[in-house]
């Protein structure tokens, strides 16, 4: 098929979101010609990733947003109305690109969001699938504050406030729009559980070296070893981690910490009161492959995060064999099966909770493959085929599935 991709986020230097962009483009290339529609800051690393591995079913387009809207994306809050004024010009392009080259299907990938618009979705007579999009609608006991912090509580209020009017607009015009819809996670496949063609799978993609796949992390008679990897900001949860290390069931583990940000000298802190600094280490951030070494050798990752539509470190987890334990909420909630770990539910006494979870965390298990980039083509290839056959037949009711298969 002739395929237009709207990936926001893409640059195959980079793992996390933009590096999810490349695999995903790259993988739909294999079968598909793609026009893959994109910011002009992969560029470079695009025009490297291209001339040492050419792809000649892969077209890159650089748009950006005019200047001036550039010059107002000076914090975190402003990203999103430039999001917004971005997809406006990626559906530009698209439309003018479609003209010629007549596609097929469109397909927006990356920083899918359930209350922000896809541009891809209002191209006139073609098909579109919208996703792996996120994050879900998830509210918390107000109580949690006292854990994460009043950042974190003046953000959920701000983020709750955007987002409830952000769904009631953006998100379900687009919706209403879009041929098929792929969910992150339950949550937002609740929110569109009436939609025709919708699917449950997540955007992460985990290929560790064999090596660091199961078995390992034997420490005889050491502490047990905790690693809590991410971002150091409020809804990461690391207050909450080091809180947990401070009550009498997680008495015996210790702590690594991978990351860096603004949570950083506050939880150190907290830890100094609560009299636990002497069982963390902060690494600061490290290349990918430590991160991977690190799961190998954990007896557990503590990974509290509030808001994670996918999650691509619990992925990396699972794959390489370490327990999760995390809030029961979004992406986490949704991937970790029966003796993957412990799903928490959150609530102010969280920190008890978590102690207790990895209390009882299990042993190491062999590990899960299911998120190696290898399954893309194949799901690309039904996604594909579910929205043009849809759109042929006036978006016929379809068939809700997961990764897993049909539910």
């Amino acid at each position: 098929m002739k395929v237009v991709m709207s990936a926001y986020a893409c640059d195959p230097d980079e793992s996390s979101e933009r590096g999810i962009g490349w695999w995903w483009a790259s993988a739909a290339a294999e079968r598909h010609e793609v026009w893959l529609i994109t910011r002009a800051r992969g560029r470079p690393a695009i025009e490297r990733a291209l001339r040492a591995d050419p792809r000649p079913n892969l077209h890159p387009v650089y748009v950006d947003a005019p200047p001036w809207v550039l010059s107002l994306k000076r914090s975190a809050w402003a990203l999103y109305p430039y999001y917004v004024v971005w997809q406006a010009v990626a559906r530009a392009e698209a439309r003018r690109l479609h003209r010629d080259v007549r596609f097929d299907v469109a397909h927006h990938m990356t920083f899918s969001i359930d209350w922000l618009p896809s541009g891809m979705a209002f191209i006139h007579g073609l098909p579109s699938v919208w996703g792996p999009v996120g994050p879900g609608l998830t509210s918390f006991p107000f109580g949690m504050w006292k854990t994460y912090g009043p950042r974190w509580a003046l953000s959920e209020t701000l983020r709750s406030i955007a987002t409830t009017a952000g769904s009631r607009t953006f998100g379900s015009w687009t919706a209403k729009r879009a041929t098929v819809i792929i969910a992150q996670n339950n949550e937002v496949a609740e929110r569109f559980k009436d939609h025709p063609n919708l699917v449950v799978e997540q955007n992460s993609v985990v290929d560790l070296p064999p090596d660091l796949v199961g078995s390992a992390a034997q420490t005889g008679d050491e502490p047990r070893r905790a690693v809590f990897i991410g971002r150091l900001i409020p809804s990461k949860g690391l207050r909450a981690a080091v809180g947990a290390l401070a009550q009498p069931a997680a008495s015996d583990w210790t702590l690594d910490v991978y990351g860096q940000g603004p949570e950083r000298e506050p939880s150190l802190a907290l830890a100094r009161r609560l009299g636990v600094d002497d069982r963390i280490t902060l690494h600061g951030v490290v290349d990918r492959f430590e991160v991977f070494k690190a799961l190998h050798r954990a007896d557990a990752l503590l990974f509290p995060s509030s808001r994670e539509s996918a999650g691509g470190v619990v992925a990396e987890a699972i794959t390489s064999g370490c327990p999760v334990i995390c809030l029961d909420t979004s992406g986490p909630g949704t991937v970790v099966q029966p003796g993957q770990g412990i799903k928490v539910a959150p609530s102010a006494d969280v920190c008890r909770s978590l102690a207790e979870a990895l209390n009882q965390a299990g042993a190491r298990h062999a590990g899960d493959n299911r998120w190696t980039v290898r399954r893309i083509p194949d799901l690309l290839d039904r996604w594909y085929a579910m929205a043009v056959g849809a759109s042929a037949s006036g978006c016929a009711r379809g068939t809700r599935t997961t990764a897993g298969g049909s539910r």
